[in-house]
């Protein structure tokens, strides 16, 4: 078990079913109760988005770029293998696929 799901435990209650012990401190080794609250992995979603926390492409903490993310799925769309782009670009095989697929980088296809 996770020690900040512990320590919510410990010191609130049962953790109910579906549910995640999030941050408000965004600091992931943070056990302090006051630091934690109960959410969905939406609600997860939604806090990072509206801390700026989701990398989206051109924050130091991604690799790609977004023009390299378009360039990636033409290439895809073209033919090319994603073991042999992602060994080009240093990144996993399954990040290409994902990218691919736009299970990754959805929010380009969103107009962004």
């Amino acid at each position: 078990m996770a020690a900040h799901r512990l320590s919510w435990e410990l010191n609130v209650g049962p953790i109910p079913v579906g549910l995640h012990v999030l941050h408000r401190c965004d600091t992931p080794a943070c056990v302090r109760p006051d630091h934690l609250f109960l959410g969905t992995q939406a609600d997860n979603n939604a806090d990072k988005r509206q801390k700026g926390r989701q990398a989206r492409g051109e924050k130091l903490s991604t690799k790609l770029t977004e023009r390299a993310v378009r360039k990636v799925r033409q290439l895809l769309a073209d033919g090319a293998q994603p073991a042999l782009l992602a060994g080009a670009l240093g990144v996993h095989r399954t990040t290409i696929v994902r990218i691919g697929s736009k299970d990754r980088w959805g929010h380009l296809d969103a107009g962004g």
